[in-house]
């Protein structure tokens, strides 16, 4: 096995893809994955950079290669911002060094694991930039042909379907059961539903969408099926009248402007035409339609065109035998438009909820999705998980749903589901574009407990999505784990102002505020501190005990007794309110004094409360961790923790601390065992926890 095994194994999972959507480059992959030799390896690492930057030269830069080195080229493509940045720089690495399989000389083996690396990334970005200018493409051609396709004849995308269609380029109808095209599938799995418009030009004064829809154009022979041409504008706008966001004008309205549709040819059906009615019925949306013939098989397109502009910005086609599989096809449409339009509406709704990266074909779907984002933000843990798996229920490819498992279930400890979740999205990740390929990857580095990966997963897709207040956060929450506390201000600090900027529609999580607080507060920044954690009261009241329970560290930490005392007595009187007992009131007034590095004190009222509650086991654990940490009893410390695991041997906390013990006991080889199952458990990474495994590791 070389050293290089598992990059081979990642480049034989693109290797379908590659072959498919870019077989040139996918020749060149083949030979590689199948050689264990490094100069063979480098070679047709550097042939499979020469084919995608040749053909980015052609699409981008609009010339041929010729014989221009590659760096002139990436330097190019760079320059002009044709490719990302980080693209560039694994471009970069690939050029630099596989020129020793290009002309051979002595290196160092191990330079082939970068040289894999980055051709891993590089190819996985190029797969989805040749699926999505190809996927350009077949919707301008299927545009084209639903106006200038000849009787008897269609074309999906660069394929001609003829009488006798080949099974590769159609797909099998089954009894009974209408399929989409797989064009048509891509489309909505990896695609936002939604074209160019902007956002609110398709809505009504009423705030819902307002469509017309035209009768359909018979292009066909066969003059019997003209009966289907208002027939298929009936059946959609009694289906998509059924719709709550949609303002459907009737059939009735439109046959009085019209005088009878029966009698409107062809030919008076233009945009033109249709853009006009549609504006003496104040409807922003006009769907235009078809019906064209190839043998036996009959497909019918739907294009959504905004009256205003008369651009065409979505277009769907559904395929059936004959004229009984026309109830099928109008029930297909009215799905596919329906999406289409709640899902842009759902987004224009929810402006500020960060919602611009969200691909799925199923308006149901989002609609439990945004209730679960804001049942999540508010920290109602189960009522979210019930919405985020309903989602999913309904679109079980919709990855966001189970990124936000994986965090829901990792907060509450929940260590297995919140792994589950996190490779469920992972086994989907070359099915979607790369914006959410990064998101995935952010959570599985989340769940990996890989900070620095996280961080860099983030700070890609922000290049792509700088606007996403979430993915601030995120990267403000790894760096304040690190204890990187600069660079988490910076991060939560650029979270909000891009909340107010967007005019604080949506109100960031309560953690956005308290982490950054906290920070504040290991910088010495009180003054900010302070006011941060005001702002955080009015927006999150509900949250009161926990904020001033560090706004009270911060005025005792700095020795202003009398202050702090105001918010400690606080701490007391919303405990009373709440009903909290005496024992679970002091010991939160104790974690202020730990906190705040007056650890003796601590330490008493710590065994005060447990006095009152001597078998509760979350006192237990408090004292052990402040015995153990700050060596004031190790052994006693210890002893405790012991007595906790014997009970619940399955909890991370428990084991690390009496883990953490039995290493200051000098006890490294059973201390790591503890250490390292305690690790595996938990749900984050662990800044405290991993420094003292690797302490207890280098021991060894």
């Amino acid at each position: 096995m070389t050293v290089w095994t598992s990059e081979i194994n990642e480049l034989k999972l693109l290797y379908e893809s590659l072959r498919i959507h870019c077989p040139e480059s996918g020749k060149e992959l083949e030979k590689l994955i199948r050689t264990e030799d490094p100069i063979v390896i480098m070679l047709y690492s550097r042939r499979c950079l020469e084919v995608i930057v040749t053909k980015l030269c052609e699409n981008e830069l609009k010339r041929p290669r010729k014989t221009e080195p590659l760096k002139g080229i990436i330097d190019k493509l760079n320059k002009e911002d044709k490719v990302p940045s980080h693209i560039i720089t694994s471009m970069h690495g690939i050029n630099d060094l596989s020129t020793y399989g290009a002309h051979p000389k002595d290196f160092d083996p191990e330079q082939v694991r970068p040289v894999l690396s980055q051709l891993n990334i590089t190819l996985k970005w190029y797969i989805q930039y040749i699926t999505r200018i190809t996927s350009e493409s077949d919707v301008e051609k299927e545009q084209q042909e639903s106006v200038k396709a000849p009787v008897g004849i269609f074309k999906t995308g660069a394929e001609q379907i003829s009488e006798k269609p080949s099974s590769s380029s159609i797909r099998k109808l089954l009894t009974g059961i209408l399929i989409l095209t797989g064009a048509l599938i891509v489309l909505l799995l990896y695609n936002k539903i939604f074209g160019p418009d902007s956002p609110g030009r398709l809505r009504s004064a009423g705030g819902k969408i307002s469509i017309a829809i035209m009768p359909f154009k018979n292009l066909t022979s066969d003059t019997l099926l003209n009966i289907w041409q208002p027939g298929l504008q009936s059946l959609l706008i009694t289906s998509l009248s059924n719709s709550e966001e949609l303002s459907v004008r009737q059939y009735e309205t439109i046959d009085n402007i019209l005088g009878n549709p029966k009698k409107v040819d062809n030919a008076a059906l233009t945009p033109s035409f249709a853009a006009d009615i549609a504006s003496r019925l104040d409807a922003k949306t006009v769907i235009l339609g078809s019906l064209y013939k190839a043998a036996e098989r009959i497909r019918v397109t739907v294009n959504l065109m905004n009256s205003r502009t008369e651009e065409i910005y979505k277009s769907y086609n559904v395929d059936g035998k004959n004229e009984d599989d026309f109830f099928t096809i109008s029930d297909s449409l009215s799905k596919l438009i329906r999406n289409g339009l709640e899902i842009k509406r759902l987004e224009e709704k929810n402006d500020g909820a960060d919602l611009k990266n969200i691909y799925t074909s199923s308006a149901d779907a989002l609609k439990y999705y945004i209730q679960a984002r804001s049942n999540h933000g508010q920290l109602k843990y189960e009522l979210a998980i019930d919405l985020y798996l309903k989602s999913i229920s309904a679109d079980t490819n919709f990855v966001s749903p189970m990124l936000m498992l994986a965090y829901v279930y990792g907060d509450l400890g929940n260590s297995p589901e919140s792994r589950k979740w996190a490779y469920k999205a992972y086994e989907r990740i070359y099915r979607v574009p790369q914006d959410i390929q990064l998101q995935i990857r952010e959570v599985k580095s989340a769940v990996d407990k890989d900070p620095m990966e996280l961080i860099n997963n983030i700070r890609q897709y922000l290049e792509i999505n700088p606007y996403s207040t979430r993915s601030l956060y995120t990267m403000g929450w790894a760096y304040f784990n690190t204890e990187q506390w600069q660079s988490a201000i910076d991060a939560f600090e650029e979270s909000i102002k891009l909340n107010k900027k967007f005019g604080n529609n949506y109100k960031l999580w309560v953690w956005n505020y308290l982490l950054l607080g906290n920070a504040y507060h290991k910088t010495g920044k009180h003054k900010k501190e302070m006011k941060i954690y005001e702002d955080c009261l009015s927006l999150w009241p509900g949250e009161e005990s926990s904020i001033t329970f560090w706004q009270a560290v911060c005025f005792l930490s700095r020795g202003d007794t009398v202050m702090a005392g105001r918010y400690l007595n606080k701490i007391k009187t919303i405990g009373y309110e709440k009903g909290w007992p005496e024992s679970e009131i002091l010991s939160t007034i104790a974690g202020v004094y730990e906190k705040a590095g007056l650890i003796p004190e601590g330490e008493k009222l710590n065994r005060g409360a447990l006095a009152l509650d001597p078998q509760n086991k979350t006192l237990i654990y408090y004292l052990a961790y402040l015995l153990i940490k700050y060596d004031i009893n190790v052994n006693e410390g210890t002893e405790l923790a012991g007595k906790l695991i014997e009970e619940e041997a399955d909890k991370p906390d428990y084991l690390f601390i009496y883990g953490w013990g039995l290493f200051k006991q000098g006890k490294t080889g059973e201390a790591l065992k503890f250490l390292e199952e305690s690790w595996k458990l938990k749900a984050w990474y662990d800044h405290e926890h991993f420094k003292v495994l690797e302490a207890a590791k280098k021991t060894i």
